[in-house]
């Protein structure tokens, strides 16, 4: 991972001193500025907190119960709290849930099960919690899929677990966009193959993506898709629409680093809601020394789980909290004077 000027000393000082003797991370560390709280942690029975929303009035959070990811057995709770933490409402839904996000055209949760195989979606109501049966996905790449992201009411959806050539090239669609029909099914229609052409952001030169874990998607402010191909430590920015392919910049991330998701902060104060999967912890980062307008990812690399100021020019990763056990869903809430 790579340090922006002025930050690498003291904070790697204060990461060090944050370790124990055996070399392990005893407990997160975090950037002078900012402040790391705990939210919520996993209710009794529930486990491996992924996937978050904020809502107007409320947090809603995704655990996975570590069930399999191909739907072959087990169920996934989504849980809704206050913005105090208070627990509001459980639900379940068979399978794994790997995605959740808020539609804004018509209010109603998207839940995505499955990223392995079998693939469905439920749609929630959050004033009611009324949910509709699950809708099965056709898979384009012999796998599922993982996350959405939603773009003039169109929903724009990563191609997770494919199937590799004899070569370990992903041939298949690492995005597509769902197309629904009246009946309210949907059918994928691929809009960048995990093979395809895509220019280097650093070294400027043109290249063959091999997109080999479609994973995480966040839309930026400018309107475009970064899609994260978590494995590959590689992320692919965009812009999309139903009838053009998009035009790929790729953006290989510093040293071992990899990313789960990504945030942009809207304004310089406000708080990350963050999902430590395999610590069972929900945190929120808050401080007023967010850059508005910048990238924010929670990952790992060799060392550490981290969530860090992101460079979408250079894929250097700026931490702002280290000592994580492995950091997924994230999203930013402003501070609304």
């Amino acid at each position: 991972m790579k340090y922006s000027n002025g930050i690498a000393a003291p904070f790697l000082i204060a990461m060090l001193a944050g370790m124990s003797a055996s070399g392990a991370m005893a407990q997160p560390v975090v950037k002078t500025g900012f402040n790391l709280a705990v939210f919520a942690t996993a209710p009794t029975g529930m486990s491996a907190p992924d996937s978050l929303i904020v809502t107007p009035t409320s947090v809603w959070i995704a655990y996975g119960n570590g069930v399999p990811p191909d739907g072959s057995s087990g169920s996934s709770n989504i849980v809704e709290y206050s913005r105090m933490g208070q627990i509001l409402r459980t639900l379940t839904v068979a399978g794994h849930n790997d995605g959740l996000r808020l539609y804004p055209k018509t209010g109603m949760i998207w839940a995505m099960q499955n990223e392995d195989a079998n693939p469905n979606v439920v749609m929630i109501d959050p004033a009611t919690g009324a949910q509709s049966a699950p809708v099965s996905v056709t898979s384009v790449n012999g796998g599922g899929y993982d996350d959405m992201a939603f773009i003039n009411g169109v929903a724009f959806v990563s191609a997770s677990n494919p199937a590799l050539n004899g070569k370990g090239v992903n041939t298949h669609p690492a995005l597509v966009w769902f197309r629904q029909d009246m009946a309210g099914g949907f059918t994928p229609v691929k809009l960048l193959n995990g093979n395809a052409p895509a220019f280097d952001v650093e070294t400027r030169q043109h290249i063959t993506l091999n997109l080999t874990d479609p994973d995480s998607m966040t839309v930026t402010p400018s309107g475009d898709v970064l899609l994260d191909s978590q494995g590959d430590g590689l992320l692919v920015l965009m812009r999309v629409t139903t009838k053009t392919g998009p035009l790929a910049k790729a953006i290989k991330l510093s040293g071992t680093a990899q990313v789960d998701d990504t945030a942009f902060a809207t304004t310089a104060s406000g708080t990350l809601y963050v999902a430590d999967r395999d610590a069972n912890t929900v945190y929120t980062i808050s401080s007023t020394k967010f850059v508005a307008g910048e990238p924010y990812s929670a990952g790992n690399d060799a060392t550490t789980g981290f969530v860090s100021q992101l460079s979408l020019e250079t894929g250097d990763l700026s931490p702002i909290v280290t000592g994580l056990v492995s950091p997924h869903g994230m999203v930013f809430l402003p501070l609304v004077p």
